[in-house]
């Protein structure tokens, strides 16, 4: 079985909520779950001349994707992000990993936003966390991608998010390319 046949079986008649912070990549990863590809122009910046290979489509997959709103921080939004959590089988929940290592409201946010997932019921969700962004910070680019990806996991507001979600699982990477965004993707659901 490929990997995206697996995805079928996986995400077969169950919905899907992406979630996270403004710019955590929410519209790039639900466009790569449509499309099977990144952004056209996203891609175009990292791989001049490379044609995006052709994928199935999330509609051709049963796929039933909510994508949150580019929802900023403010509590008056999480009613909305309610309503696409509480219906999902299925979470992505996207941070930038710069931001979480070098923000202290950037943190706040994060540990607000663990507490609200939290207190809505996370018992029978499967729920994936994935730090994004990792090629704009400059630390990613003198450790080695498992160091970095260990130092960003290690942070106590990714560890406090982890254990109060339950997390299936946490990941660190890019979604730059669609080799990239795949590999986040897989590493996150264990494939």
């Amino acid at each position: 079985m490929n990997w995206w046949d697996g995805l079928v079986v996986l995400f077969t008649g169950k919905h899907v909520a992406i979630l996270g912070p403004r710019m955590a990549g929410k519209t790039t990863l639900y466009d790569f779950l449509e499309t099977g590809t990144v952004d056209r122009a996203t891609q175009r910046k990292q791989n001049v001349g490379v044609e995006p290979r052709k994928r199935a489509r999330r509609k051709d997959l049963g796929l039933s994707i909510r994508k949150g709103a580019d929802v900023p921080g403010k509590d008056t939004y999480y009613p909305d992000w309610q309503k696409l959590f509480v219906r999902a089988h299925i979470v992505f929940y996207l941070f930038d990993a710069h931001m979480a290592r070098t923000d202290d409201e950037y943190r706040g946010r994060l540990t607000r936003d663990s507490r609200k997932l939290r207190e809505w019921g996370v018992d029978g969700k499967s729920i994936y966390v994935i730090g994004t962004h990792k090629d704009t910070d400059p630390l990613a680019s003198q450790r080695p991608d498992a160091d970095y990806a260990d130092h960003i996991l290690d942070l106590d507001v990714i560890e406090a998010f982890r254990s109060r979600v339950r997390a299936a699982s946490v990941v660190v990477g890019a979604m730059i390319t669609d080799e990239s965004t795949n590999e986040l993707l897989r590493g996150a659901l264990g494939r």
